[in-house]
């Protein structure tokens, strides 16, 4: 089902308020995952933007790359070509030595916008508060 959350860490917190207790939560739940579609940068006119690398490092934290798009014929002058999906999720991990099984963070929105971001798949300004 569908629960509106900032990312898949705040799912427990929304279920807690639509009455779920956490106990219920942990135990019935074992997949939860937060997605944003974002722009993709035009492969065809991307440069490597140094400003824009110092700006998103304070937001991501350290990023070592960061690219921006001039726009070209490919694109349409837009410097985007598609969207690009971010994914935060929680997975259930159980315990070796009391069997628990509970779900836990294996990737966040941020860590997947910072990967994004360096690897010049999305324009820093568009990472910015994840």
């Amino acid at each position: 089902s569908t629960v509106h959350a900032n990312d898949a860490a705040g799912v427990a917190e929304r279920m807690q308020d639509l009455g779920i207790t956490r106990g219920t939560f942990q135990s019935t739940v074992r997949f939860v995952s937060a997605q944003r579609l974002v722009p993709r940068i035009c492969e065809a006119c991307r440069y490597e933007d140094l400003e824009a690398a110092m700006l998103v490092s304070g937001s991501l934290g350290f990023v070592q790359r960061a690219f921006e798009a001039r726009g070209c014929e490919a694109c349409r002058g837009a410097g985007v070509s598609g969207r690009q999906l971010l994914m935060g999720w929680l997975g259930r991990e159980t315990d070796a030595e009391t069997g628990r099984s509970e779900l836990v963070p294996k990737d966040t929105l941020r860590a997947a916008a910072r990967r994004a971001v360096e690897a010049g798949e999305i324009r820093g300004a568009d990472a910015i508060g994840y």
